[in-house]
């Protein structure tokens, strides 16, 4: 019953941080409109709660923005779910110490991943003219903005939120 809570605790913040994204996140000015907070949050799950549960949690996020996105059903949940599979690959590896600097790599790793998967998907499936974006600047602008506020995500929540405390030194490997 414990783990029903904990899986239902994740689907509930995983639906106020995409609600959070959609209504919020995504109408500020052109700055902080590419930020993914969503994408954080299971960049978190990952790294807190183990694989499994970032599989669900992913397919759930990819099935929210499935319902909202205009392009064929099931392509940001496949994304999604592609790139864990690759992080935890990584994660399995070639990260073996539990790092805050092997976080924040996989914390790139994830976002680069996931940005590279979905805009190939979505070249496939967009205009000869639209395809063109992929030489412009603001694709690898915006991709910069989204890893350094990952990156800051990532350490504010490691050394400001106390997740090097006792409880968590499981996931930190000392000396």
């Amino acid at each position: 019953m414990l783990k029903f809570w904990k899986i239902f605790k994740l689907f509930f913040l995983a639906l106020v941080f995409f609600v959070f994204q959609i209504s919020f996140i995504n109408g500020l000015d052109n700055f902080f409109a590419s930020f993914n907070i969503v994408l954080f949050f299971l960049i978190y799950v990952f790294i807190i709660y183990d694989f499994r549960f970032c599989l669900l949690i992913g397919f759930f996020v990819g099935f929210l923005f499935d319902i909202f996105s205009f392009y064929p059903f099931g392509i940001y949940s496949l994304v999604i779910l592609v790139t864990i599979f690759i992080v935890n690959f990584l994660l399995l590896n070639l990260f073996t110490n539990r790092s805050i600097y092997s976080f924040a790599a996989i914390g790139f790793f994830f976002s680069f991943f996931y940005y590279l998967f979905l805009y190939l998907i979505l070249y496939l499936f967009a205009d000869k003219i639209e395809g063109i974006a992929w030489f412009n600047g603001f694709l690898f602008l915006n991709f910069l903005k989204e890893l350094i506020f990952i990156l800051l995500a990532i350490i504010f929540s490691f050394y400001f939120l106390g997740l090097e405390n006792e409880k968590n030194k499981k996931f930190i490997l000392l000396k």
